[in-house]
């Protein structure tokens, strides 16, 4: 009797802990970070998917497309990046699996608003 109450006793605090230890945030958060707005949508940054590779393009991110008025997100876009000849190409990742070049970074105001957005995290 004294050993099943004993039992009963480990079982509730070790799942309090448990709860306890599950509930609590986790140290660090990520933060999705505007970098782009254009008709009627805004482009954030996943700061958490921010990657250093050593395959090409060795910078990548995730962009979340989402709708200004409704706070939905329609899309995302995983974009790369890469200094080649010391100019920042910008590239992204297609639907058929591939990596397409966009070209120069700056030619593109969203692409280098993402680039911008994600240096720091680099």
């Amino acid at each position: 009797m004294f050993k099943t109450k004993l039992l009963k006793r480990m079982i509730l605090m070790v799942s309090m802990l448990g709860m306890f230890l599950l509930s609590m945030p986790g140290v660090s958060s990520a933060e999705d970070v505007w970098c782009y707005s254009q008709n009627g949508y805004a482009y954030y940054l996943s700061s958490e998917s921010v990657t250093t590779t050593t395959y090409h393009p060795p910078y990548r991110g995730i962009v979340k497309m989402v709708r200004e008025d409704t706070g939905t997100q329609r899309d995302v876009i995983i974009a790369g990046f890469a200094n080649e000849n010391d100019v920042i190409m910008a590239y992204v990742y297609g639907k058929d699996g591939t990596w397409g070049s966009c070209g120069k970074v700056g030619t593109f105001p969203l692409l280098y608003a993402v680039w911008q957005a994600m240096t720091p995290y680099l």
